[in-house]
């Protein structure tokens, strides 16, 4: 049985995580490349304490993020410019079901799972050693 002795809680619980990465060149300008970064995260059980010093069992909602990125080498491929979207879809807080609302969020009933939408520049450069 996977319920652990004298209650109705279940041992093992499964998360479910997804990754999909895009990659490819901009189709006007093959020198860009853009790179899309999407990650699911499944519904997640959580267990607490209720007042009474029960075991109970929750869960977090499950919820997606999304990076954007394109990045343009130059220069004998030596320096790389790169721009691009962090959280796209500023998922930013979920719904949790069960529990007492926590230290780390703003709202009943919500988990804080990512910062807010930022974007960012690069400018990287590759130094080589000898010829």
């Amino acid at each position: 049985s996977n319920a652990l002795p004298g209650t109705a809680t279940q041992r093992f619980t499964p998360v479910w995580e997804a990754r999909n990465n895009l990659n490819f060149p901009l189709p006007v300008f093959s020198p860009i490349r853009i790179d899309v970064m999407h990650r699911f995260f499944g519904r997640q059980t959580q267990f607490f304490l209720d007042e009474n010093d029960e075991l109970l069992e929750g869960f977090i909602g499950g919820y997606h993020l999304l990076n954007i990125s394109a990045q343009y080498r130059f220069a004998g491929d030596r320096v790389t410019l790169g721009a691009g979207i962090k959280n796209a879809l500023n998922q930013t807080q979920v719904g949790t079901a069960g529990s007492t609302q926590g230290a780390h969020s703003s709202a009943g009933n919500q988990q804080l799972v990512q910062r807010d939408r930022s974007y960012f520049i690069r400018l990287q450069f590759r130094v080589q050693n000898g010829t």
